[in-house]
This record gives structure tokens, sequence and C-alpha cells, in this order.
């Protein structure tokens, strides 16, 4: 039996995006959710829309690369030593 990709994106065990409706914890972060969608594209070959849709993230959220500041890093670098 052939699914949709729809069909197998909301099946995930990861997709727990369903806000309340089936088993188990909400995912609210939206940077968690677009780890999953990535993740989704890369493994099954899902177009990034029809992700963004079943996530619940917008294409802008799921194209962000944050930009790592130089004084954050200092300071990161700073706590871990």
């Amino acid at each position: 039996m052939r699914t949709t990709a729809q069909e197998d994106v909301s099946r995930c065990p990861d997709a727990r995006h369903n806000r309340g409706r089936g088993p188990g914890k909400e995912v609210s972060r939206a940077s968690r959710r677009r780890e999953m969608a990535q993740a989704s594209v890369v493994q099954h070959s899902v177009p990034i829309k029809l992700t963004c849709t079943a996530f619940g993230i917008s294409q802008t959220c799921y194209r962000y690369q944050p930009k790592k500041d130089i004084e954050n890093e200092a300071i990161a670098n700073w706590l871990t030593r």
C-alpha cells in the first residue's frame, strides 16, 4: 500500500506537533520543529513546503541560519574553559 508524503510526515514518531490531538507531548519550540522538518526532508525526500505545513513552521523559519556573534563565541569559549 502506497501512502502520500503528507501521511508519512504525520505518522512520523517525532512529529508530535499535533496540538493535543494524539499521544505524546506537544513540541512547542520552533527550533525543534525546524530540526524535525529538516530531518524529514533529508530522510524521506518530502517537499519543503509540505513539511513546513505539517510541522507548523514557515519556510523562512525552515531556512533560517543563526548568525554567530564574535562576542557570543568568546563568551561561550570562556564558559566552557
